[in-house]
């Protein structure tokens, strides 16, 4: 006896916690709200309905006499035609706060292993006869749990949906998908999904279960762990298959063509997951910290409450971001101000409270978290959904050219929530329909930058191959501290390079200091120019320009063995521009070729379907026609035969001179890691490649762990990566993403 109440009292202490995650993942931890209502709660198996429909407290004005006007003549359409032009101007209204012209239907859809929930627009009437769908709390928890769990508990939360209608006929209608926090899971944002999908969109509500609520009290399934990403691919497939199954209720419904992505808290990481995506045209973040800060080309908005936690980090998102932009922060709202479960919680039923009254471990720094947003000083819930379901729809009209021009997303829209106080900035220097130049090109040559030097460079001349040494080395490419070259010779001379300041500091050897080093001069005498690769191999005749290492990569790039794309964005004026975003991309085609071999101009090449060779976003300029930009993190796939590898490019500089007839030549400069260099042409490359290119593996090794310039390493005192440079041409090319 005493053992069997040991083991209930452990698994009470369990669902305790799995129920308050439940809240606090649906309040605080990172789950998400809905939009439509308030939703309240009363004792036993509580109610919460939502009141979407309620108008919104709006002040007397003319801005608001003009929202009632334009909500009254709205007509349901899947696509409305364009809004008449400016006259009147309808950039201050805030007119998708109310309830939308749709009805609302709500079905379910697997995908496998998981659910989603899909909310849709159906035509008015169709509801008539039927109950409003409910989901219950305890519903995704599995049974053992659910039966330790005092009943009333289970709050029964009724959506302004119907389950299973027929979509509209006015169909098909763009999709947003949305992805919870930590400790989620699809329901808990019906209230603001609701109203979102009665202005005429298809919302489906992701499981992602590697962050969900089980996965946050230990009980996710075995090997669950899909990438968020393609969670949210799946789900539009599921879609667009349901759309073409004439049985299901979203037959004829889901124009998957056109598609957003949003995400609440660490929902980020699926909201931002798909930038390259053609089908993908905006992307929306709530309260999702740092996600998204590498976004370019797709119009992006952030939501946040002013209370929360992480607002620092989101604007500082919203500043790294390029145009289009918006940013919404909603006073007295907090981190969970988006969920179904913070309105009931605004409502007097604090189930999280009553579980601790109950008995139940829950700790207070959970019920902290919990009641973040949902404190009766915060702003209502439901008043914060009216917020965030304009401002979405808004954004989403105006990304898929429904509005033209946008509508209730100018400087004077925040007025028209008074008394309500929320902070908007926006910079819409991209307007839809009038988008800066993007320019891609495919590189079509690729060679070692090498520095110049006045007198000896190498007095004993190029270094030796293990061959050439008395007596012969042994092959150490699998262990290259194994033994040590005492004749390998490296770059001590000083040189001019026409290169970059990577480190942004003129170093010597002479004066000392972690990986201390030698700098080039510039042809102009600019001091401080970083290139300690050549130092390393600049005395080995297999590196040197022209040779075997550059007539082998130059190869690479022209055969797609190493295809390496670039995208310019937002180029404005080929000669000067001031603002300009580049991406370097890696790609496994192949480019097309002419009968000489040489690359034809304007093939379509599409990036690398791996993410990690999708290069961070830099910023740039171009001046006289040439362009400098970063400092971005780049790598591309090198795979020759049995030499196979990443080039990796640390804080790298990218400069492009922009030629009349589209072509570009330049160079690429950054820190390339040690180990990376030398898995290539020590590893890989093994004997065979010291014999071709003149080197022993120990002493190519040594030369490229102390010239190492870059990424210091605390632990062993010692820089891991050294400074590289490449230059190279480029063609023209369609960058498909």
């Amino acid at each position: 006896m005493v053992a069997r109440r040991q083991e209930r009292s452990s698994r009470r202490a369990t669902t305790g916690f799995a129920l308050a995650v439940l809240v606090a993942a649906g309040s605080g931890c990172g789950d998400g709200s809905s939009n439509g209502g308030t939703p309240t709660a009363t004792p036993g198996v509580a109610t919460a309905t939502a009141a979407a429909t309620a108008s919104p407290t709006v002040p007397p004005s003319a801005t608001v006499t003009a929202r009632a006007t334009v909500t009254a003549t709205l007509a349901p359409s899947a696509t409305p035609t364009a809004s008449p032009s400016p006259t009147p101007d309808l950039s201050g209204v805030a007119r998708y706060a109310e309830r939308g012209p749709y009805t609302v239907g709500v079905t379910t859809l697997n995908l496998g292993d998981r659910d989603i929930e899909v909310w849709y627009p159906v035509d008015a009437g169709a509801e008539i006869g039927r109950a409003k769908a409910v989901y219950r709390s305890f519903e995704v928890l599995p049974a053992p749990i659910v039966a330790l769990l005092p009943p009333d508990l289970n709050i029964a939360v009724a959506m302004d949906a119907y389950r299973d209608l027929p979509a509209s006929a006015a169909g098909p209608f763009p999709v947003l998908t949305f992805s919870h926090g930590a400790g989620g899971f699809r329901h808990v944002y019906s209230a603001l999904l609701a109203g979102i999908a009665s202005h005429g969109f298809v919302v489906a509500s992701l499981d992602h279960l590697e962050w969900g609520l089980l996965a946050q009290v230990g009980l996710l399934p075995p090997g669950t762990n899909r990438d968020p990403g393609e969670v949210v691919l799946s789900s539009i497939s599921a879609l667009s298959a349901a759309s073409d199954d004439p049985n299901s209720p979203l037959a004829g419904g889901v124009d998957a063509s056109r598609v957003a992505t949003a995400g609440h808290s660490a929902g980020g990481l699926a909201a931002f997951a798909l930038p390259d995506r053609p089908e993908v045209k905006a992307m929306l973040g709530f309260a999702t910290s740092g996600s998204g800060r590498d976004v370019v080309g797709k119009p992006v908005l952030l939501l946040v409450g002013e209370e929360d936690g992480g607002i620092a980090s989101l604007e500082a998102t919203y500043e790294a971001l390029p145009p289009l932009k918006r940013f919404v922060s909603v006073l007295t709202a907090s981190h969970n101000s988006f969920t179904d479960q913070c309105a009931i919680i605004y409502g007097g039923n604090n189930f999280i409270q009553r579980l601790i009254d109950a008995g139940f471990p829950v700790p207070a720094s959970l019920l902290a978290q919990a009641l973040e947003g949902c404190r009766p000083q915060n702003l209502a819930p439901a008043e914060f959904w009216k917020i965030a379901q304009h401002f979405t729809v808004a954004h989403l009209r105006a990304a898929m050219h429904l509005d033209d021009p946008p509508v209730g997303l100018g400087d004077g829209v925040a007025a028209a929530f008074a008394p309500v106080a929320l902070r908007y900035r926006h910079d819409d220097a991209a307007v839809p329909g009038a988008e800066a130049a993007v320019l891609g090109f495919v590189v079509s040559a690729f060679g070692t930058v090498a520095a110049t030097h006045d007198g000896v460079v190498c007095p004993a001349g190029f270094n030796l191959n293990p061959a050439e040494h008395v007596p012969p080395f042994a092959d150490d490419c699998a262990d290259p501290t194994a033994n040590v070259d005492p004749l390998f010779q490296r770059v001590a001379a000083a040189g001019v390079v026409d290169g970059v300041d990577l480190d942004a500091t003129v170093s010597s050897r002479a004066a000392g200091g972690a990986c201390a080093h030698d700098d080039f001069a510039g042809p102009a005498g600019a001091a401080g120019l970083d290139l300690q690769y050549w130092r390393a191999v600049g005395c080995v005749r297999g590196f040197q320009p022209g040779e075997i290492a550059d007539i082998v990569v130059d190869q690479a790039v022209r055969d797609g063995s190493m295809t390496i794309l670039i995208e310019l964005w937002g180029v404005d004026d080929l000669r000067n521009d001031d603002d300009v975003r580049v991406q370097v991309f890696g790609s496994s085609d192949a480019p097309p070729r002419g009968a000489d071999g040489a690359l034809l101009p304007f093939g379509t090449l599409s990036v690398h379907g791996d993410a990690r060779y999708h290069s961070a976003i830099g910023r740039g300029r171009i001046v006289d026609g040439v362009l400098t930009a970063g400092p971005m993190d780049a790598r591309v796939r090198l795979n020759i035969q049995i030499v196979a590898g990443d080039l990796t490019f640390h804080d790298a500089s990218l400069r492009l001179t922009l030629a009349a007839d589209g072509s570009a030549h330049g160079a690429l400069f950054g820190f390339q890691p040690v180990e990376e260099l030398y898995d290539i042409y020590g590893r890989k490359a093994g004997p065979a490649g010291a014999a071709a290119l003149g080197y022993t593996c120990s002493g190519l090794y040594a030369a490229l762990a102390s010239e190492a310039d870059g990424d210091y390493d605390a632990a062993s005192g010692r820089c891991t990566s050294l400074s590289v440079g490449y230059h190279f041409s480029a063609v023209p090319a369609f960058v498909a993403r």
